[in-house]
């Protein structure tokens, strides 16, 4: 927290000095430039943390759907792809105690979303840059199964209900 205080001091500190020096019609766009800003920033944090999917929009969710099938035998595939910039989809809703498996593609990727780790099972993967790579998931309980890139940019669930 204090870097954060040192480090935006100043910024602020021009920001108001030059504010008190434009007083008049100019201040209400400044102001509403910077609330612009600060909403960006709070949504783009809420996105790394994996509490909105990246993307949004109604394209996510039908992303999201689509991304579970189950066949005849009853096993069910989760399908994520590792592209970039992140996991589509990010956020996935599943079923609970049913047999699992996660596959996950790829097609020209090169970024750090190939080293793809799934924390609370110690599941480590470099995936290739293009391919697809099958996880055995066994038939999880309900709950939420977080996943994410090497460097912990790119986070993703799999919530099973």
């Amino acid at each position: 927290m204090a870097g954060f205080v040192a480090g935006g001091a100043p910024v602020f500190g021009l920001v108001g000095a030059a504010l008190g020096r434009l007083r008049g019609r100019l201040t209400p766009l400044v102001a509403v430039a910077l609330l612009a800003v600060a909403g960006w920033t709070l949504l783009s944090g809420l996105r790394l943390g994996g509490w909105v999917p990246a993307g949004g929009g109604g394209g996510a969710a039908a992303a999201a759907a689509s991304a579970v099938r189950v066949d005849a035998s009853g096993r069910q595939t989760v399908t994520i792809w590792a592209l970039d910039r992140g996991y589509r989809p990010a956020v996935v809703t599943a079923r609970a105690g049913v047999p699992t498996v996660l596959v996950l593609r790829t097609s020209g990727t090169r970024g750090h979303t190939r080293a793809f780790t799934i924390p609370s099972r110690d599941v480590d993967i470099v995936l290739p840059v293009s391919g697809e790579t099958r996880v055995d998931l066994g038939s999880p309980g309900a709950g939420r199964l977080d996943f994410v890139c090497a460097s912990g940019h790119f986070p993703g669930s799999i919530t099973f209900r």
